[in-house]
């Protein structure tokens, strides 16, 4: 029996879609939804060119379509294979192979990029699981995407210095100028990525344990991990976020800042979260302005996080829990949401401090937090602009700053993110 066989039986439907027995030291697949997209070749050729004689690399492209779609959607998603499917017969090496799977007609309530990364990454957990390699790991990325030369090499010396590794992010850097959009994109995606660098920071000054980048084009997972966690979800967008927040508090999830992903800035509304919907909504605005969470709203919730070993020691010591010393916005949010139940039954299954806010932290997570934010801002705070926001994150770090541009705040963000500054 091998690691993945009660999962695979799991998987309402599930039949794998390649036959070729893989490379027995297959150990790297890259699954790429793939949704009428015109760049996908690129990605191939990007993803093709990082690929190394002595790292066996597999790269699933789920080409994607619903039941509702349009012949043309169809008729273009069935050329993409077609093209790709040569392409792959012709261009595929013993250390590189590229297979295109087709799924069309799929339930309407199910059909995006998450149902289409499940089911690459599904497969990817087939072909590992008859080799046995709990080891072998997962690639996400997008069909919009380019990555650096090294991409493969970097991943793999990670993997060869940290092989208990459950997941990581590698490195992004969306573009912010060319020639291939117009200058209004360009401004636009350097608010979008301010604002993604802006919020991980903001999480991890605060101490928040899980402050971590949720980036589809962008994370891997080892194959042992993804079965552990009961796989990727069918969610139409943000399953990359819900995904990884089931793989991050596993622990030993790192970032690879040696490397790096090129995404797409384009603008788009083909899922209801990410990118290109952002990209669109700050078109379409008057001011072409982002606005994100104010940095106040963190250091509320920073007086939750450094108050919970005071909460621990009175527990410890059967005194009375206190919780007036907490701001109003954040004491208010964590009475609605029961917290002294929580501490105590936090308290009850631990031995020590160190045990009790990982378990605290069980019910603190992510997606409570993201909450809280939303409740402060509707009662407490108003969003405001991100280059203001990240502005005083950069003072609160003793980060001095003269008149910057959004770009020059980015950049300080991007030497931040790989630990430069």
């Amino acid at each position: 029996m091998s690691f993945a066989d009660r999962y695979l039986s799991n998987q309402k439907g599930f039949n794998p879609r390649i036959k070729a027995f893989p490379n027995k030291n297959l150990k790297y697949i890259v699954v790429v939804p793939c949704y009428k997209e015109p760049q996908i070749f690129d990605t191939i050729l990007s993803l093709q060119k990082a690929a190394l004689s002595f790292i066996p690399v597999e790269v699933i492209v789920v080409v994607n379509s619903s039941e509702t779609e349009t012949e043309e959607i169809i008729q273009y998603n069935a050329e993409t294979q077609k093209i790709l499917a040569a392409w792959g017969e012709k261009n595929s090496t013993g250390n590189f192979q590229l297979f295109v799977l087709n799924i069309s007609n799929i339930p309407r309530k199910y059909a995006g990029v998450g149902y289409a990364r499940k089911v690459g990454m599904d497969e990817a957990i087939n072909r590992f699981n008859l080799l046995g390699r709990k080891d072998g790991v997962i690639i996400s990325f997008d069909a919009d995407s380019k990555c650096d030369d090294n991409f493969f090499l970097e991943i793999d010396f990670h993997y060869q210095q940290f092989p208990k590794t459950n997941g990581a992010n590698v490195y992004f850097e969306h573009p912010l100028e060319g020639d291939e959009f117009n200058i209004e994109i360009y401004d636009a995606i350097t608010k979008y990525e301010l604002h993604l660098r802006y919020f991980v920071q903001a999480l991890k000054f605060i101490g928040f344990p899980y402050a971590f980048h949720t980036v589809g084009s962008c994370f891997n997972v080892s194959a042992e991990a993804y079965v552990k966690q009961g796989g990727m979800n069918r969610r139409q967008g943000g399953e990359d976020f819900y995904f990884l927040h089931k793989i991050i508090p596993l622990g030993n999830f790192y970032d690879i800042k040696s490397t790096r992903v090129i995404p797409s800035p384009r603008a788009s509304n083909r899922v209801p979260f990410g990118t290109g919907p952002v990209i669109s909504k700050i078109l379409e605005s008057d001011n072409k302005n982002f606005e994100t969470y104010q940095f106040e709203s963190f250091l509320e919730i920073k007086y939750f996080l450094d108050y919970i070993p005071i909460l621990y020691h009175a527990l410890l010591n059967s005194e009375n829990i206190y919780l007036e010393e907490l701001p109003k916005g954040i004491n208010l949010f964590l009475g609605q949401e029961n917290l002294i139940e929580h501490l105590k039954e936090a308290f009850s299954n631990s031995s020590t401090e160190i045990n009790f806010k990982k378990r605290l932290f069980r019910w603190f997570d992510a997606f409570k937090l993201i909450k809280c934010l939303n409740f402060l801002h509707d009662n407490y705070f108003k969003k405001g602009n991100v280059e203001i926001e990240a502005e005083k994150l950069l003072t609160r770090k003793n980060i001095k700053l003269g008149a910057y541009s959004p770009k020059q705040i980015l950049n300080i963000y991007r030497k931040l993110d790989r630990g430069e500054i």
